[in-house]
């Protein structure tokens, strides 16, 4: 059966370009959103996505940048999806998380992403949100306004 992945970046060039890469790599059906758009998102596509896959960091109107990839994940998370945080990072070697990825890390993003699609149903998602919410504290204060 197909899965389906819903990602949600900072840019749309981002975006598409994770959708396509997926699309291609692992014949998965794929939404692609930004964080600005993201309110597009149903209720059908959030409850058809296998996974969703959140770009760490989003930048503001005001040129503040917020680590929005990680409350996101555990939006969805809470959902009882799972969720997968790329960022332009090399930061792999610190965190050392499976919802994680950056381009420092020793596997492909696909790999990954098929790494977090069959972890077990008891995985504790929980606590590698703590583990990233504590690496990223500086960069998780609320933003001043949503645009």
């Amino acid at each position: 059966m197909q899965k389906t992945a819903v990602i949600i970046t900072n840019t749309e060039v981002l975006s598409e370009a994770i959708a396509g890469y997926l699309n291609i790599l692992l014949k998965m059906e794929t939404y692609a959103f930004t964080y600005e758009n993201s309110d597009l998102l149903s209720g059908e596509i959030f409850n058809n996505a296998d996974i969703f896959i959140f770009g760490l960091l989003r930048v503001y109107d005001n040129f503040r940048i917020r680590a929005e990839g990680i409350p996101s994940a555990q939006w969805a998370i809470k959902g009882g999806k799972r969720a997968l945080i790329v960022a332009p990072e090399v930061n792999c070697d610190k965190i050392r998380s499976p919802i994680y990825w950056d381009v420092a890390c020793d596997d492909e993003i696909k790999d990954r992403i098929k790494g977090v699609l069959e972890l077990d149903e008891h995985f504790d998602f929980d606590r590698e949100i703590e583990k990233l919410k504590d690496f990223y504290k500086d960069y998780l204060t609320p933003p001043s306004h949503h645009h």
